[in-house]
């Protein structure tokens, strides 16, 4: 087996059409990648009539509803879930180590 491999030498010049193709090539998903922004975010459109105007302001309210909701849960969830933990290892004391301290929020 020959482990020489047929290499083509690297020039200045090749090292610059390189440079200036990978340019190009950025240049090129840059713009794609500012066309898909500004399509994300771009506003929306004026209702055409009362009813979709409504139904955007109620849509709205509700998302905004529904995420008061949720963080309400997440934060009582969480704080009963601590406050349980507590107490279930002060009614078991054989399975707390010894030296145990509660942390401050155990509190």
């Amino acid at each position: 087996m020959d482990n020489t491999t047929n290499t083509t030498p690297v020039t200045l010049e090749s090292i610059a059409q390189k440079k200036a193709m990978l340019l190009q090539e950025i240049r090129l998903q840059k713009e794609i990648m500012t066309g898909l922004t500004q399509e994300i975010f771009a506003p929306l459109e004026p209702a055409t009539n009362k009813a979709n105007a409504m139904m955007r302001a109620f849509n709205t309210g509700m998302a905004v509803f529904d995420g008061i909701v949720l963080g309400g849960k997440v934060n009582l969830i969480s704080s009963t879930k601590i406050h349980f933990s507590y107490q279930i290892l002060k009614l078991l004391p054989c399975f707390v180590p010894k030296g145990y301290t509660p942390m401050k929020y155990f509190v």
